[in-house]
């Protein structure tokens, strides 16, 4: 074979690695007209008119990424709308090349038997009450450490009606109502900050965030700015040590959307608590962040605050059908919550920040985190929310947050 053949041939070949890795990296989609298309930024679809009108495939800092019309080849799978805009998914588990928006080898991971005590895994429950497979001494760490942050500290009372009174519909928070609020900062080109995810401070030195906050196309946040009301003009800005992404997290799936952010030094604001079961005896709970007002649209430096009503995972599945991103459907592991009106939903650049509840002991309205802002079909559409229910991975923080009890 002669040296120009061999050009020739490897040529042909690098092009043809070139082309699948811009089909692979261009996944396919589905319109909601059912005609296939391709995802693409918001920006490189001209055909699209009326954003409404198409079906959303992720999010990413120059924007929304959506279902952009094509010319007709073959059927396209029926993808997941990824829908509470967000960073690109974070690389720790994608370094070696692999396409992020294909499922990684080995498939879902694995969840534990009755009996589990693996505190890398999600705990599910096992009994008809809901109760955990996690067997906890009584009460456990993180139950003693909000029982410590509550105690004595009168300061941290707040109004059960405040906290309640009614971010798309959302209206603003009075000042010191949430102070473990978190928003996770990047570095600028401006030299400040842009903050595009929320999370919520749960020790002295440890936020939870979504593990898709972990990482924006390769950088990772570096401060996280706490007790403010508006990210302009108020709060308290504090570098970040480390962050612990689940290490069952894979950034093609929503399953086991959490991290742990680190910081450099501790904190004297109380944290949030952590709600121990998967059982809420609440029918809705409260959703905040600085996130979008609506689709598409400019986000809030103002903290907003939505009151979302519980849904079974059941009745959310009609909107969550098995796909390329959730293959399984919906987990014990997730939670539901929305408007049944449609007025008033998380949104982009919410991503991350908590879903509470509100329990009165001792005097005092203890607020109760029970969800993480994970992922979502657009912004008070007919499709509620999905939170990763912070229950289930109550081992696997209480390992880092507190591994020495």
């Amino acid at each position: 074979m002669n040296a120009s053949l061999i050009l020739l041939l490897v040529v042909i070949l690098m092009s043809a690695n070139v082309n699948g890795q811009r089909r692979r990296h261009r996944p396919e989609c589905v319109l909601s007209n059912r005609s296939p298309g391709k995802c693409r930024l918001l920006s490189e679809c001209p055909e699209i008119s009326n954003l409404g009108q198409t079906t959303l495939c992720s999010n990413s800092m120059f924007g929304p990424i959506i279902c952009c019309p094509r010319p007709i080849r073959r059927q396209g799978g029926g993808g997941f709308n990824r829908g509470n805009g967000r960073p690109n998914p974070p690389n720790e588990f994608n370094r070696d090349g692999t396409n992020p928006w294909l499922p990684p080898d080995g498939g879902l991971p694995s969840f534990p038997n009755e009996g589990s005590r693996n505190p890398w895994l999600p705990q599910l429950p096992n009994n008809r009450h809901g109760g955990f497979n996690q067997q906890y001494q009584s009460p456990s760490i993180s139950q003693q450490k909000c029982q410590q942050y509550y105690s004595s500290n009168s300061n941290n009372r707040v109004k059960r009606q405040d906290f309640m009174r009614t971010i798309v519909g959302g209206s603003p928070t009075q000042i010191g109502e949430f102070p473990f609020m978190a928003a996770l900062g990047w570095p600028s080109t401006t030299g400040s900050y842009d903050y595009n995810c929320g999370g919520s401070l749960i020790s002295e030195y440890f936020v939870v965030t979504a593990a898709h906050c972990a990482s924006s196309r390769g950088v990772q946040p570096t401060v996280v700015k706490l007790g403010g009301g508006n990210l302009e003009t108020e709060g308290m800005q504090f570098s970040i040590g480390r962050i612990y992404v689940h290490p069952n997290y894979r950034s093609s799936q929503t399953y086991n959307d959490i991290a742990l952010i680190q910081l450099e030094g501790p904190i004297s604001i109380t944290p949030a608590c952590l709600w121990p079961t998967f059982n809420i005896n609440q029918k809705a709970g409260t959703a905040i962040g600085y996130g979008h007002t609506d689709f598409g649209g400019r986000r809030s430096d103002n903290l907003l605050k939505v009151t979302l009503n519980i849904f079974s995972n059941e009745a959310c599945s009609r909107y969550y059908q098995p796909g390329p991103q959730i293959q399984s459907g919906l987990q014990d592991s997730q939670l539901c919550a929305g408007d049944p009106n449609q007025k008033m939903d998380t949104c982009q650049g919410d991503s991350g920040g908590p879903i509470l509840i509100r329990v009165d002991e001792n005097g005092q309205s203890v607020p109760y985190l029970i969800g993480v802002t994970s992922f979502g079909q657009g912004c008070a559409g007919a499709a509620p929310s999905i939170y990763t229910r912070t229950s289930a991975y109550i081992r696997w923080i209480e390992s880092i947050v507190w591994p020495r009890g």
